[in-house]
């Protein structure tokens, strides 16, 4: 990996771990965010491509999970998804068409 490549990878890494989308991160840096993804395309190729190597990472990328419980008298089924400044409260009474399309505009977003 050259020097370039390198520096790519460690801003790619720099963005993913700033708890920002990558559009807002670009935006506060002065990268093109079309440039940016296909730095992070590349990198995430690196990753998958390294699996065999590394069996436990799997080249999977981990998002944080906070687990709460929940008061006795308070179990209802419901997950909160974060993405950047985004919650989506999803629960058992959400209909799965107006998930689906949160979902797709959230993902345009992010």
């Amino acid at each position: 990996m050259g020097k370039q490549e390198s520096g790519r990878r460690e801003k790619v890494l720099e963005c993913r771990g700033s708890g920002k989308t990558a559009k807002e991160w670009c935006k506060e840096n002065g990268i093109n965010y079309s440039t940016y993804m296909c730095w992070a395309e590349k990198v995430n190729k690196e990753v998958n491509n390294c699996e065999a190597k590394e069996p436990e990472n799997n080249g999977r990328q981990w998002a944080s999970v906070q687990i709460t419980e929940p008061a006795k008298e308070e179990v209802e089924k419901e997950i909160l998804l974060t993405c950047g400044k985004w919650n989506i409260l999803v629960t058992e009474h959400t209909a799965l068409s107006i998930l689906e399309t949160v979902l797709s505009v959230v993902n345009r977003i992010c």
